[in-house]
């Protein structure tokens, strides 16, 4: 048995939840292949994981409520605040956008006007949209925008040493801007886009000059009030090592108060630098959002858990053996459920949401993901397979229960971590299992969080939030162990189950060349799958009646909807 206490004070009656994109108004709370036993065979146990969700405040919190199983026991007992309606929402990687013919380290072409796409994403809105990557900083918008920017971006002309080194280049074209406004428009999404960074930056000269908007000015005209978010630095410290040049974090500020001088709408998000603890020091990334506060709106985060762990103090910080995704996808899915490993997305999370207190600034993760692609074609066989969902699921309620208000995926279509399947045509537009994750989560869960306290076997997470447009709230059960959970609910009418599990088990034989997302079966149904048209099978749930206990299978994926809650917490 392994006790975890996980609870967050709730927000005082002032207290910022976070900000929408479209007004930045605070929010307030609202009314088997291979099997989880095999792969850790011989591995050492770890701590027993618990999360939360749906909000409460402090003059509407009751008595705990308590759930009592024949293995675990959980405790509900008040509201954590809430995350945004657009919380689960995802991340496009400039390298999908054809600005050139093909990439040749990262050749994932996204066709944005295909309607199946925009059906797809129309299930996951509302969300953000958002366009970032290394590649933002490699990318000119030199022809057809009015005033087009200088310099061209091409092969025989990159950016900055970074972009040479990446072969990242390309110019963006007006129509394809266009289809990517488009896109957001028609499906219900806030776009946000990654400015260069560099614009020549560092190949003129290696001292620092400051950014220079007229680069941008025409891309920023044609967008107007359609772009909803702008970001500038990413994956930066003092070393510049992306521009080219050592920046301070006071140049940075100055940066940034530059590019929202330079915004075409007042209501346009100023994100602030994207960094990752792995990579950049917090510390560092810590002293340039204290220089920029005055400039930026969100403080923003990325998350792969390959990195964070290689970064890990039990890893001397080191980079060797850092290739915790593998080639074998049995061995990636060993590292993904490991609970250690997991962890590290607590302590991230934390570290940014004390920053975002400190400075007053809602908190977003923008770009998530267990593992990155690089080595490319690790990761295949796990991260688009049932594990994948298991990990995603229990990320999403981490993220929510540390105070962070949106989930951006990395990615929504390429490379191993889309929430589609990409590569090959018979698989270009298949939802892989974490898609199914999303869109249930996006149907349930209300913006409203909840605490939990909880007593259990490891390899199980339990987390709540009020319910989507209903009153009561809805549990996300996430069960790593390879043994069915019986659970006893507290006393209700009815409840509605949606339990996620795959025939394949948690791994598949998808590699970077023959790519085949997992399959998933909702209540032990038929294989979901969508139609040519992007449509998607009924998800409905089974009703159950209150009197009978709960299983959730071995290696499941459960959303509960607690309806009719005899003695339920009031605020839901």
């Amino acid at each position: 048995m392994a006790e975890s206490t996980m609870t967050r004070a709730a927000p005082g009656d002032g207290e910022a939840a976070g900000a929408l994109l479209a007004t930045k108004e605070l929010v307030k709370p609202e009314k088997s292949g291979s099997t989880i036993k095999g792969i850790l065979a011989g591995a050492a146990a770890a701590s027993f994981a618990l999360g939360l969700l749906a909000a409460v405040t402090p003059s509407t919190r009751q008595a705990p409520v308590g759930l009592a199983g024949d293995r675990w026991s959980l405790t509900v007992e008040g509201g954590l605040g809430s995350v945004d309606p657009n919380y689960v929402s995802f991340v496009v990687d400039p390298a999908s956008l054809e600005v050139v013919k093909k990439y040749p380290s990262y050749p994932y072409p996204v066709d944005f006007t295909s309607p199946a796409l925009k059906a797809l994403v129309k299930e996951l809105a509302p969300a953000l949209f958002v366009i970032t990557g290394g590649n933002s900083n490699c990318i000119s918008y030199a022809d057809g925008f009015d005033p087009g920017s200088s310099p061209k971006s091409s092969a025989d002309n990159y950016l900055s040493t970074y972009c040479e080194g990446k072969t990242y280049y390309g110019n963006l074209e007006p129509a394809l801007f266009k289809t990517l406004l488009d896109f957001a428009a028609d499906t219900g999404t806030d776009f946000v886009w990654h400015l260069n960074m560099a614009f020549g930056r560092g190949k003129k000269s290696p001292a620092y000059e400051p950014w220079d908007a007229g680069d941008a000015t025409g891309l920023l005209a044609a967008a107007g009030s359609a772009l909803k978010g702008a970001m500038l630095f990413e994956e930066l410290s003092k070393e510049g090592k992306k521009l080219g040049f050592d920046i301070t974090p006071e140049q940075m500020a100055n940066d940034l108060a530059l590019m929202k001088a330079a915004l075409p709408s007042k209501k346009t998000v100023v994100y602030g630098v994207l960094n990752q603890d792995s990579d950049q020091p917090s510390d560092v990334t810590d002293s340039i959002y204290d220089a920029s506060k005055d400039s930026i709106d969100v403080v923003a985060f990325s998350y792969y858990m390959n990195n964070a762990w290689r970064r890990g103090p039990e890893n001397h910080g080191s980079y060797s053996d850092s290739g915790r995704c593998k080639f074998d996808p049995k061995q990636t899915a060993a590292f993904m459920v490991e609970p250690a490993h997991r962890a590290t997305l607590d302590t991230t999370s934390k570290h940014f949401v004390e920053l975002g207190e400190s400075l007053g600034k809602p908190v977003q993760l923008i770009a998530g993901a267990p593992c990155t692609h690089n080595k490319e074609g690790t990761g295949y066989g796990a991260v688009d397979a049932h594990v994948g969902a298991l990990w995603y699921a229990d990320a999403l309620g981490r993220v929510a229960k540390q105070g962070v208000r949106v989930f951006a995926r990395q990615t929504l279509v390429g490379a191993v971590y889309g929430l589609l399947g990409t590569t090959t045509h018979k698989h270009k537009l298949a939802p892989t299992p974490g898609y199914w994750v999303a869109v249930l989560h996006k149907r349930l869960m209300g913006p409203s969080v909840l605490g939990v306290t909880a007593r259990g076997p490891e390899g199980f997470s339990a987390y709540a939030h009020c319910s989507k447009g209903a009153s009561g709230y809805t549990l996300l059960l996430v069960n790593f162990d390879g043994d069915n959970v019986t659970l006893t609910l507290p006393e209700h009418g009815t409840r509605a189950e949606y339990v996620l599990t795959s025939p394949d088990g948690l791994t598949t034989g998808s590699t970077l060349a023959n790519p085949h997302p997992g399959k998933t079966v909702l209540n032990g149904g038929a294989v979901l799958a969508v139609s040519k048209k992007g449509e998607l099978p009924a998800l409905d749930g089974r009703s159950v009646d209150g009197s009978t206990k709960l299983t959730v299978p071995a290696e499941a994926i459960a959303f509960v909807v607690m309806e009719e809650i005899a003695d339920g917490i009031s605020g839901c």
